[in-house]
């Protein structure tokens, strides 16, 4: 009761900080089954807006893809992690969708950081059971853009704007870092800042 009133008047909860095996191990199950929902059927066929960015930008010598921006269909940080994929395991669906996979279950982790900090561990663990089990986040997270990465970054960099007003400097250089890498991977992300 006196946590859920501290948490209720500051917003913050005290426990926020604290290592928390149970919840390690649940993150992780989530993460082990969030992969798992991610990849099934990753290599079907590529949509349309994907087969633009593999044409215009993925399939383009590294050094030409990173200093041309045609149009707002080039998600950067995304194409290179995509490129760097097809070049690694060959040019196919899957390859291409993987970083946003990746980006989808890290997201996962990254609502538990901001759920805890601003209500509690249950808050926080429940809402990440949302996520892993929703049908659009799956569906995005197997979508060869840089959609999940925005949300990834979004969501980071929300937990490290609360943590840096009561910790100070330091953080907010990492906030800085995060909002930088969510705007490399999709330009949208100067409205979050």
């Amino acid at each position: 009761s006196r946590n859920s009133d501290e948490v209720q008047s500051t917003g913050f909860s005290r426990n926020a900080e604290k290592p928390d095996r149970q919840a390690f191990v649940i993150l992780a199950v989530l993460t082990v089954v969030g992969l798992v929902l991610r990849l099934f059927r990753l290599n079907t066929d590529l949509w349309f807006d994907e087969v633009l960015m593999m044409i215009d930008f993925i399939r383009h010598p590294f050094g030409e893809m990173v200093t041309s921006f045609p149009s707002n269909n080039q998600h950067l940080l995304y194409s290179i992690l995509a490129h760097t994929s097809a070049r690694w395991f060959g040019e196919s669906a899957w390859a291409v969708r993987l970083p946003s996979a990746l980006f989808g279950v890290a997201s996962i982790w990254a609502l538990f950081l901001v759920g805890r900090h601003v209500f509690d561990r249950r808050v926080a663990l429940l809402g990440c059971v949302l996520l892993t089990l929703s049908y659009h986040h799956i569906w995005f997270s197997q979508n060869a853009r840089g959609y999940m990465g925005l949300m990834l970054f979004t969501t980071l960099a929300t937990w490290l704007w609360l943590a840096a007003w009561r910790r100070g400097f330091g953080w907010w250089i990492g906030y800085a870092v995060v909002a930088a890498f969510g705007a490399w991977v999709h330009i949208t992300m100067i409205f979050v800042v």
